[in-house]
């Protein structure tokens, strides 16, 4: 028995950095792969352009810049779930 136990006290700390490892890497993908922030901007800009405070030209200019960015993104989302399909 002592030896089970002095095997999982050792073994111990490796799952535990496995798990915070495995948290920081979630996190980190649902981050990078979050596109909330960029569709708040987005009405942002139409609130701005609605109120008269940019000029249309501004908003086009705003809004092909952040739709490309919501393009990237979908695009990493999608290369993570290709890549978790094919991880499992």
């Amino acid at each position: 028995m002592l030896l089970i136990d002095d095997l999982l006290t050792l073994l111990s700390p490796i799952a535990g950095f496995k798990f915070v490892m495995r948290t920081l890497m979630r996190t980190a993908e649902e981050q990078w792969t979050d596109d909330t922030p960029l569709k708040e901007q987005l009405l942002e800009l139409q609130e701005k352009v609605d109120s008269g405070e940019i000029t249309e030209e501004e908003y086009v200019k705003e809004e092909a810049s952040i739709l490309r960015d919501i393009r990237e993104i979908q695009e990493r989302r999608q290369a993570l779930a290709e890549q978790h399909q094919s991880g499992q």
